[in-house]
């Protein structure tokens, strides 16, 4: 249980108080004055350190493991010899909780929140950094439900239904039904809230179905994880929240369209974040709960958020921000908010060129990588797409299909295991065939590398002749973009997004030729379809009409002519390279003959 011993008596069937906190909070006095008023027996970690003949206290940081083994040993003890004990230690963890929990005696908890002087000089940035990692205490935190079972679960039988509304101008906003019909108040709320926002700024619709349909699958996800608890919104903790992570990840994983971990934890963070701002709204906008998100150590929700939104960037240090704004969010995704979303243009691709030919080791590498930008610039592709392309893709056979100047191309890997065709200009599929033919073929042959160890992977290593590494081209991008002066967090995506922009700059063009719609979302539908991104099927039909309409346009012609003329100069840079090489071999040959 927990309990404020400030205001309240133990009661008798308590067998063991844990007092948690900071340094300096007060942890030592409150256990010292209940033990003395009640007779239990006060153990503490520091006590280890205390010489039982001079009472002198020598710390040693090398024991400190030591030192919380015996409190814990000593606890034990004490409890089963059927005394009352109460321990005093900072219990920032609930791995550290989760011991004495387990000795099976009756427990109450006691946050001590004071604000002293550390006996020990506990210096104040390393008290901040204790206070930033700090886990509270929840009744949920060792309780049977935190114990997720997630294939056969119950929870996937309650039904949490949504049905849709529209409001003034075509905007829309959900419904939440629970499994009996009654309407889910606070969800339909803030979503309402959402739409309402959008409508009176005058939100574009794609936008605000974008960012109404994120707020939806969060909260249907959220509500269908909190059912099987019988739990409601306003009794979750934490411990909860740090349940419905891990719940979530698993029913991503069971998604047949999901491949790999990565992905799937990107996507549980963006219903995260999504569940952090509802609980923001409700305490800050709605006033339905009061003191429940917020920084404070017994906060049922730990974020910043609250402070963040209201007070300014200020309060959250740089290179912090997920972690204490969404504390329960997975890291390491690679999908920080923080990094800067640099759109590279020609004079970067430029740049990029003469970097990879200016750098040392073999011509395979130097091909390899500006071909790669060459793909990247001319579609758009992520990283996983590149690197999972197949030489069969770009073999005679598939050129020999090319229709109306372009081969059909379906990368292995997509993002959300999507399985898109997409139309490779036949410059370009010329140009990666030939790349196969001379530049890679020379590479195997020279490691001595079978065509079934090369797993048929268009780029590979140089020094092994195998597969790229699912992150190489990241890294070897991510160099690349800082050695020419880009911003920091430039890399391959980079690419990505100066093909958005050179697609969005071509649609408009040819739409006000034509006296089309050059709304944002009429633009957008055909380059989302070019960049790999889901749109509905309905839409499906007007974005094939719109690329069939541009495909003959004088842009067009234009952009194919470039692309055909960069192909040229790239295959005359690799022969001109081939001859110097020649070249060079040949006067080292005669300047060896001369001297003999």
């Amino acid at each position: 249980m927990k309990i404020d011993l400030t205001v309240q008596k133990l009661p008798d069937f308590i067998d063991l108080v844990l007092v948690i906190g900071l340094p300096g909070s007060g942890k030592s006095i409150i256990a010292e004055r209940l033990a003395s008023e009640q007779g239990l027996i006060h153990l503490e970690a520091d006590q280890f350190f205390v010489d039982r003949e001079t009472g002198e206290y020598i710390f040693n940081c090398d024991q400190l493991d030591a030192a919380h083994d015996w409190c814990l040993a000593e606890t034990k003890r004490q409890l089963d010899n059927g005394k009352r004990v109460i321990v005093a230690n900072t219990f920032a963890t609930t791995k550290s909780r989760r011991a004495y929990f387990e000795l099976g005696y009756k427990v109450a908890v006691h946050l001590a929140t004071g604000n002293f002087t550390s006996v020990h000089d506990v210096p104040e940035d390393v008290i901040e950094l204790m206070r930033e990692s700090w886990q509270p205490y929840h009744l949920s935190e060792f309780t049977e439900s935190t114990k997720p079972q997630i294939h056969n679960d119950l929870r996937f039988n309650w039904p949490i239904t949504v049905q849709w509304g529209r409001l003034p101008g075509d905007y829309k906003s959900p419904v939440f039904f629970d499994s009996k019909l009654g309407v889910m108040e606070a969800f339909t709320r803030y979503c309402l809230d959402l739409a309402d926002l959008n409508s009176r700024f005058k939100e574009r619709l794609q936008a605000h179905k974008s960012q109404i349909d994120s707020a939806t699958q969060a909260l249907k996800s959220f509500a269908e994880f909190l059912r099987p608890l019988k739990l409601e919104w306003d009794q979750v903790d934490d411990g909860h929240v740090e349940l419905f992570r891990t719940w979530l990840l698993e029913r991503i994983e069971r998604d047949s369209r999901s491949r790999d971990d990565l992905t799937r934890k990107r996507t549980v963070n963006v219903r995260l974040r999504e569940i952090y701002n509802f609980y923001y709204w409700a305490q800050e906008e709605a006033f339905l709960v009061e003191d429940y998100i917020g920084w404070e150590l017994d906060s049922k929700i730990r974020s910043k958020l609250p402070a963040y939104i209201k007070e300014g960037k200020a309060v959250v240090p740089k290179g912090k921000k997920g972690s204490l704004l969404y504390p329960k969010i997975f890291t390491r995704t690679g999908s920080s908010s923080d990094v800067i979303d640099y759109t590279a243009d020609s004079r970067d691709r430029e740049k990029l060129k003469k970097y990879f030919e200016s750098q040392g080791g073999s011509e395979y590498v130097k091909h390899r990588n500006i071909l790669i930008m060459e793909i990247a610039s001319a579609m758009g592709w992520r990283q996983g797409s590149l690197n999972s392309l197949l030489i069969d893709s770009f073999s005679d056979e598939q050129i020999e299909k090319a229709v109306d100047g372009v081969v059909v191309v379906r990368p292995p890997e997509q993002k959300f295991g999507y399985l898109y065709d997409f139309e490779v200009p036949l410059p370009l599929a010329l140009r990666i065939n030939r790349h196969i033919k001379a530049d890679r073929a020379v590479l195997l042959k020279s490691k001595a590398v079978t065509e079934e160890a090369a797993m048929h992977h268009l780029f590979l290593s140089s020094t092994t002749a195998t597969p790229l590494a699912s992150n190489a081209i990241s890294i070897i991008f991510s160099k690349a973009f800082t050695a020419i002066g880009a911003p920091k967090g430039a890399g391959i995506h980079s690419l990505r997004r100066g093909f958005t922009n050179d697609e969005i700059r071509f649609e408009i063009d040819v739409r006000k030729r034509h006296n089309l719609s050059t709304a944002p979302e009429d633009v957008m539908l055909p380059v989302q379809r070019k960049l790999g991104q889901k749109s509905p099927l309905s839409m499906q039909a007007y974005a094939d009409g719109t690329q069939s309409l541009t495909k003959d346009t004088v842009e067009r012609e234009l952009r194919e002519e470039n692309l055909q003329l960069r192909a040229e100069i790239a295959e005359k840079d690799r022969e001109i390279a081939i001859l110097v090489s020649k070249l060079d071999k040949a006067n080292k040959l005669l300047f060896k003959r001369s001297d003999n």
